[in-house]
C-alpha cells in the first residue's frame, strides 16, 4: 500500500508530506516529549531541593562548630556572626545538676561540673532559619588558688 501511495504521488509530481501526515507526526511527537519535559522539571526541582538540603546541613554543622566552642553557657548569649551573612543566636540550659568531681582517692575534687543543653538558632535574611543542638559539659575550678 506504501508503495502504491508512493507510486501515486510521484505520478502526480507531488513529494513530501502532506500537511495531514506533518501534523500527526508534530502530535505524536508532542504526545512523546510530555512526559519527558516533565520528567526533566522534577530533576530540576529535585537538584534545587537537594542545594537547599545541602546548605542547611552546611549551615547547621558550621552552626554546631561555634557552639561546641562556648566554653562558659552561664554567660549571657551574644550573637555570632558564621560569616556568608549568618547570625548565630543561642541559648543554654542546665540539664543536670552541678556536681563536685571526685578525686581518684576518693576525695571530693577541685572541679565542679554542670551540664548544659546549649540550642543555636542560625538566621539569614534570604535563606530559612536553622537551628542546632549540642551539649555542653561546663567545667569550674573551685580553688584555682591552689594549683
Amino acid at each position: 500500500m506504501i508503495e502504491s501511495r508512493a507510486r501515486y504521488h510521484k505520478a502526480r509530481g507531488e513529494d513530501g508530506f502532506s500537511l495531514l501526515e506533518t501534523l500527526v507526526a508534530v502530535a505524536i511527537l508532542g504526545i512523546a516529549l510530555v512526559p519527558l519535559l516533565s520528567f526533566q522539571s522534577q530533576l530540576a526541582r529535585n537538584a534545587i531541593q537537594i542545594d537547599r538540603s545541602t546548605e542547611r546541613l552546611s549551615v547547621e554543622n558550621v552552626a554546631l562548630s561555634y557552639l561546641a566552642l562556648i566554653k562558659d553557657p552561664t554567660q549571657p548569649p551574644q550573637p555570632i556572626d558564621m560569616g556568608g551573612g549568618w547570625t548565630l543566636n543561642w541559648t543554654a540550659r542546665a540539664v543536670s545538676q552541678s556536681d563536685r568531681a571526685v578525686a581518684g582517692t576518693g576525695a571530693r575534687g577541685r572541679f565542679e561540673m554542670q551540664l548544659y543543653t546549649v540550642v543555636g538558632l542560625a538566621e539569614h535574611t534570604d535563606y530559612p532559619s536553622v537551628e542546632a543542638e549540642t551539649l555542653v559539659l561546663l567545667e569550674r575550678e573551685l580553688f584555682p588558688f591552689l594549683r
